[in-house]
């Protein structure tokens, strides 16, 4: 066949549990991004009612509040951005491997980070 995995020796045993594993590897990178995607959008969400609360309680003119918006802002983005800085990568450099696109080896990186 034209697997190239083939070409290296292995059986089809090996390929079977070759593939169980790129399986789980896939599940677990869809796990780890639908679970960035909740996380991003539910602070999306806390920073719009923030928002809209400060305008339907004329507070929106208020430059104290206006700093406590801005502060809560920035700690929504720091959280979302390491977040992002965390596992965004990780979830990019494990399916490049696991596509086969990347010249690395990011086996190590499952059993370090998943």
């Amino acid at each position: 066949s034209d697997d190239p995995r083939n070409s290296r020796g292995f059986s089809e045993e090996e390929n079977t549990v070759d593939n169980k594993e790129n399986a789980m590897v896939w599940i677990m990178l869809g796990i780890n991004f639908f679970c960035f995607v909740v996380i991003a959008v539910s602070y999306a969400m806390i920073n719009i009612k923030n928002r809209r609360s400060s305008k339907s309680s004329g507070q929106d003119e208020n430059p104290t509040r206006i700093r406590e918006n801005r502060a809560i802002q920035a700690r929504i983005a720091i959280i979302v951005g390491t977040d992002f800085a965390c596992w965004v990568p990780f979830i990019i450099i494990s399916s490049l491997h696991n596509l086969g696109l990347g010249s690395f080896d990011a086996t190590y990186w499952y059993d370090t980070f998943a």
